[in-house]
């Protein structure tokens, strides 16, 4: 299929950062099979992209013209209103990564290169993870530093929780209730 047939929905719920969009540029480039296993899907009608916008953005930057026609599939039996939900549906992240099990299992790949984002040992509570084989060196961080890393986290998790709001006179950032 020509690349240049398939169009972008600009009324697409997720963003994609230009470092996730390198990413994803060198996962396509390294696995292209997966783009088999998980095809743009787009409509007919219009062939506008309903899942796969980011790998669609990715494939135009990374040159090409023409992709197999198993890159792509087409939801011929889906209802407007089905294309709208799938819309949403594709873009759900539904549960987080285990990182034990990564560490285990999949310590062999470039994990972060693949777009998987790996926590910081700083966000690590050492007291619940006494017993797990985590190799975090002590003498690299003092307690002020866990302290400052933790009050950190809390912050950012409290912001979730707030409004941002920004002083239109200094540009100074608040977060209100």
């Amino acid at each position: 299929m020509k690349v240049s047939q398939l169009k972008l929905n600009k009324k697409n719920p997720r963003k994609i950062s230009p470092e996730q969009l390198e990413k994803l540029k060198t996962s396509i480039q390294k696995f292209p099979k997966m783009m088999s296993l998980r095809p743009i899907v787009y409509d007919p009608d219009t062939m506008q992209v309903l899942g796969g916008n980011q790998r669609l953005i990715a494939i135009k930057e990374l040159g090409m013209k023409e992709i197999p026609d198993t890159w792509v599939k087409s939801a011929d039996e889906l209802t407007e209103e089905e294309k709208r939900e799938f819309i949403l549906r594709d873009n759900i992240q539904s549960g987080d990564w285990d990182f034990e099990i990564l560490e285990a299992e999949f310590n062999d790949f470039a994990l972060e290169e693949m777009g998987i984002e790996l926590p910081n040992l700083l966000e690590i509570d050492l007291n619940t993870n006494k017993d797990r084989d985590i190799k975090i060196e002590p003498k690299e961080y003092t307690e002020e530093d866990i302290e400052n890393a933790q009050r950190e986290i809390e912050l950012k998790q409290a912001q979730k929780e707030l409004k941002e709001v920004i002083c239109p006179k200094c540009g100074e950032v608040f977060y209100v209730e």
